[in-house]
């Protein structure tokens, strides 16, 4: 996660896609989850 504190360098537009791809993924999940205790666990696993 060394690449989060690049964040601040971003420009508006790398940002915004930057946090539309996150919300992709995190929409990936949990649709492909039976439970939001699932997608949690996908998602928890990704982060680590």
């Amino acid at each position: 996660m060394d690449n989060i504190n690049n964040v601040e360098e971003m420009t508006d537009k790398q940002f915004m896609e930057y946090k539309e791809t996150l919300l992709k993924l995190v929409l990936e999940k949990l649709e492909s989850s039976e439970t939001l205790e699932e997608a949690k666990n996908k998602i928890e696993k990704l982060i680590k």
